[in-house]
């Protein structure tokens, strides 16, 4: 009995500790998931307001991606707490009922800890999850709000550009606007008058006389940089990209930099009133625009230097198009300036919308007169490339137009915003893929010094070299591509914290609730699926042509590779485009089993098909270049595709075989194993040629041959005594079975030659006739009698 006593004591104190032990990390659990509460239940409280700000939307969006994580981090540390307590549930097993025999009091005081504990954990799982759910909520509703509010800003109507009733309200509020501008430069000049004042005015002046010194070193500073004919006549594409960009951070950085310091004065003596902010960062802005495109259209396009070109384009053209590009940006500055000027007056709407649009109409202006020079310019040098990029800049001029002459004045200086945006981001996109692919190649080249480093220290060979420069290049690549898209969708009002709600719906089906499908989400949807479906099929064509060659695998384990990647990334996209929709992946899990049946029916056979296909893919019985033979059909196997594969005959006709067919049927592979070929010649000479001679004929005559393989030696068999000649069979093999009816052909002329140079004759097939009675039949003719009637005439 003490015995017993001890145990349960200790026991208890063990389930004491136990607790204790769990108590503190449930508390910290707790409180965290006490203060996620508070920041959904005050950001749901937020989402009911009518009006929120954009800036109000997007700190509401960081507070609750803290919380979700915070949540996150809840359940995946109270995950492995909760797997233990149940496990020691488990393992107590259910309570003995009433008529089973009582347990101990120990295995009672283990069991009623054990459950509550699990039960204390388990509730604070589902309260995670809970949590996890309305902040998933919480979060499509801000989503929802901010695309609307960029919708209603972007989509808002107003007077049209060309409405007299516009101009006459801008003529009516110019009076008071330019009261105003008068007013806030004589508050300026005021501010400015003091001796601090006049001490920054001063400096900021001989700041600006100092850069009108320093104008003509730095330009002959930036002409060198400029100038590539010291980097040689024959450029690499290496050398194109870095000059690119060099060129790009010269002209940029310089106009940049003397903004800057012009700015810090003026703040750091305060020349400009608070109010001013706007308009020095629109200044500065402008500044920044037109240098950068300045810098990116000289480096891309290197004026008078042809070879050192990034795109292909005639010298006018090239010209042509950088005046574009800078004056777009120079009215786009001035535009964006004077809105700020306005702005900082508060002058009236219509003068802002005016500013607006007449500076979209210069612009597509611009557009609509250098498109025209292009193309005079192209009809002269005939040259019709980037025949599509001019059909889009056609189409972006008319609908910047078009929406300004509508009415729709915001969502022209929307689209002129984001024409600068694309073009700028894109040209930034093509130069850095251009030098992170011939940079990284030019880095593991095995004469360069980490080429040569990783030779010596690692002992890669240079194929290996070649495939790691490869895969950097290509992932550096992905990257560059993948920021600028969401460089790109960023100003439309698609975040990357979006992006990453699609995928995580895509894969895991966290959708609660019914699903609403719009038009606008369904093209949103289709532009997802067209995305995804063009960068696998960008990857499968890196694969096809730098990775997969560089690897030196079979040409059908490289089918193999990019056509399951294919497979791959086509269902990634669909099941990205759905999860846009709502539709994740346990949502088409009831789909496809309450259609299974009828595919088991009505698709059997295409089913059929893409398994086998799969099949073919990865047991690679048959690969792509194969000479295969099925039934009466044989060729080259040129395709292996989803449902079918495509063989080349001999006669240049495209055979497509259902892929179930080369799984169930039998099928020749003559260069499965290896491609080797056996050439087999049926001889047969007259019955007095010498045996051994013409063994020894047929076997000089394959030996003679190039083709023919040593080893296994040409053999030659006496297969059988003919009717009119001696039957051999000249048996000898050859490197590519391909070669074997040419191979067979050159030994027909060669043993015939040699049989007829040795007097070995060929006999024609022929056959003997015996008659009996000749005999007698020519003694009764020459007695004169009448011919005897042959034995046993009826």
């Amino acid at each position: 009995m003490r015995f017993r006593a001890a145990l349960a004591g200790f026991i208890a104190l063990l389930c004491l500790f136990v607790s204790a032990a769990f108590a503190q990390p449930t508390d910290d659990a707790r409180a965290k998931l006490d203060a996620a509460r508070q920041t959904i239940d005050r950001i749901e409280a937020m989402l009911t307001r009518e009006s929120l700000g954009e800036a109000e939307l997007a700190r509401g969006r960081v507070d609750l991606d803290q919380a979700a994580a915070s949540v996150v981090e809840v359940v995946a540390a109270l995950q492995p707490r909760y797997d233990s307590a149940k496990a020691r549930l488990e393992q107590l097993g259910p309570a003995p009922g009433d008529k089973a025999s009582p347990e101990s009091p120990a295995a009672a005081a283990e069991r009623q800890t054990a459950t509550q504990t699990f039960n204390d954990i388990d509730a604070l799982v589902k309260r995670a999850r809970l949590l996890a759910v309305q902040a998933d909520q919480a979060s499509s509703e801000i989503v929802s709000k901010r695309r609307a509010n960029f919708a209603n800003a972007v989509l808002a109507r107003s007077s049209s550009i060309l409405s007299p009733w516009l101009w006459r309200d801008v003529a009516l509020d110019l009076p008071r606007d330019w009261a105003a501008m008068r007013t806030l430069g004589s508050d300026w000049l005021e501010s400015i008058s003091t001796q601090r004042g006049a001490l920054g005015v001063a400096l900021l002046f001989a700041y600006f006389a100092a850069l009108a010194l320093l104008y003509a070193p730095l330009r002959r500073l930036v002409e060198r940089v400029l100038h590539r004919s010291s980097h040689g006549d024959d450029p690499t594409d290496l050398h194109r990209a870095v000059l690119a960009l060099w060129t790009l951070v010269v002209m940029a950085t310089l106009p940049m930099a003397a903004v800057v310091g012009g700015l810090t004065i003026v703040d750091y003596f305060g020349l400009a009133p608070a109010r001013f902010s706007p308009l020095l960062v629109a200044l500065g802005d402008g500044v920044a625009r037109v240098a950068a495109t300045a810098g990116m259209a000289w480096g891309v396009l290197a004026p008078g230097q042809p070879k050192w070109r990034l795109f292909d384009l005639s010298e006018p053209v090239a010209e042509r198009i950088i005046a574009l590009a800078v004056n777009v940006a120079l009215v786009i500055s001035a535009t964006r300036i004077l809105e700020a000027s306005l702005d900082v007056v508060s002058a009236s709407l219509v003068t802002t919308v005016a500013v607006r649009g007449v500076g979209s109409l210069v612009v597509a202006a611009l557009l609509v007169r250098g498109l025209n020079d292009i193309m005079r310019r192209r009809e002269a040098s005939g040259d019709d490339r980037y025949a599509a990029l001019r059909v889009l800049a056609w189409i972006a001029a008319v609908l910047i137009a078009a929406s300004a002459i509508a009415g729709f004045v915001a969502l022209s200086s929307f689209l002129v915003s984001q024409l600068a945006w694309l073009v700028g981001v894109v040209s930034l996109a093509i130069v850095l893929t251009k030098l992170t692919r011939f940079g990284v190649d030019a880095m593991f080249e095995p004469d360069r010094p980490v080429g040569r480093m990783l030779t010596a220290s690692v002992g890669l060979k240079r194929e290996s070299l070649e495939q790691i420069a490869v895969v950097i290049s290509g992932a550096l690549t992905m990257l560059v591509i993948v920021v600028a898209a969401l460089l790109l969708l960023a100003r439309w009002g698609i975040e990357s914290q979006d992006l990453y709600s699609y995928v995580s719906a895509a894969f895991f089906g966290v959708k609660v609730g019914d699903v609403t499908i719009s038009l606008s989400a369904v093209i949103s949807a289709l532009a997802l699926l067209v995305i995804g479906l063009a960068v696998t099929k960008a990857i499968q064509s890196w694969l096809d042509s730098r990775f997969l060659p560089a690897t030196h695998l079979d040409t059908g384990l490289r089918n193999a590779i990019r056509t399951s990647f294919g497979y791959v990334g086509v269902f990634a996209a669909i099941a990205l485009a759905l999860s846009y929709l709502g539709l994740g992946l346990d949502r088409l899990a009831l789909v496809a089993g309450a259609l299974s049946v009828g595919i088991g029916f009505g698709l059997q056979s295409v089913v059929s098909n893409f398994v086998s296909g799969l099949i073919l893919l990865w047991e690679r019985a048959i690969r792509v270049g194969d000479w295969i033979v099925v039934g009466t059909d044989q060729g080259y196997v040129r395709r292996i595709n989803v449902r079918s594969t495509e063989i080349e005959t001999f006669d240049r006709a495209l055979v497509v075989m259902p892929n179930s067919n080369l799984i169930t049927g039998v099928v020749t592979n003559w260069v499965r194993g290896d491609r080797i070929g056996r050439v087999k010649i049926p001889v047969g000479v007259s019955y007095g040629a010498d045996p051994e001679q013409v063994r020894d004929l047929l076997i000089a005559a394959a030996k003679e041959h190039e083709s023919v393989l040593k080893i296994p030696a040409p053999n030659v068999l006496f297969t059988s005594f003919g009717d009119s000649a001696l039957m051999f069979e000249l048996v000898c093999f050859v490197e590519d079975v391909e070669a074997a009816g040419r191979v067979k052909s050159d030994l027909h002329f060669s043993i015939f030659k040699a049989m007829r140079e040795n007097a070995v004759e060929i006999p024609f097939p022929q056959r003997d006739m015996n008659i009996r009675g000749v005999d007698r039949l020519v003694e009764a003719l020459s007695a004169g009698k009448s011919a005897p009637e042959p034995k046993g005439a009826g």
